[in-house]
């Protein structure tokens, strides 16, 4: 159950082209269900996240993708921080989007 510690999103986002580029000769028609926890570290002044970002493809016979992002911060003042962020596709889930990949961040918020 979510608490003052840990945050869930659910979504469905619909991407859709309306008008298709010439450099693109197919249409664009994705349904992607998201789910997103967030858990704050006060220990650390930091966050933990998990974003399971799923797409169906309605344009490639209703092929089914997901990516997980896992991400770890910690901020180091009111207003700037610092993220790590692994991103895994078909090594872990069986999916089409990549195998994995990692990257760092600053956030700064104002």
């Amino acid at each position: 159950m979510p608490d003052d510690r840990n945050f869930i999103i659910t979504l469905v986002q619909y991407f859709y082209s309306y008008d298709t580029d010439n450099a693109r000769d197919e249409d664009i028609r994705e349904t992607a269900p998201r789910l997103i926890w967030i858990r704050s570290l006060p220990d650390i002044g930091g966050w933990f996240k998990a974003d399971l970002k799923m797409s169906i493809d309605h344009e490639d016979d209703e092929n089914f993708d997901q990516r997980l992002g896992l991400q770890l911060g910690k901020m180091v003042s009111p207003s700037v921080g610092f993220y790590g962020e692994v991103f895994l596709g078909d090594d872990v889930l069986d999916s089409n989007a990549y195998n994995y990949s990692v990257g760092g961040a600053v956030r700064v918020i104002y």
